[in-house]
């Protein structure tokens, strides 16, 4: 079973790293790297950086709906997301 993990924020990874045991057919997708600070430096998300940390397949899309998310969902090919 494939499963596409969608998140960005911090309270999202403790359950990544739970289905990251669990499961080895695991895409996680998130929002794309943004400015961040005063210094406005590029910043990943912490589910990204999470992930990476994994060796996790990342997508990233500013939004689900419309045709860029539908590309995200067809690329993942998952049977569950969570």
């Amino acid at each position: 079973m494939r499963i596409l993990f969608l998140g960005s924020g911090p309270f999202g990874i403790p359950t990544l790293r739970r289905l990251h045991s669990m499961r080895e057919d695991l895409i996680v997708a998130t929002v794309p790297d943004a400015p961040s600070g005063r210094g406005q430096t590029q910043r990943s998300s912490f589910i990204k950086q999470e992930a990476v940390s994994l060796r996790l397949e990342v997508l990233e899309t500013e939004r689900l709906r419309g045709q860029q998310g539908q590309q995200i969902l067809e690329h993942a090919g998952a049977d569950l997301v969570i």
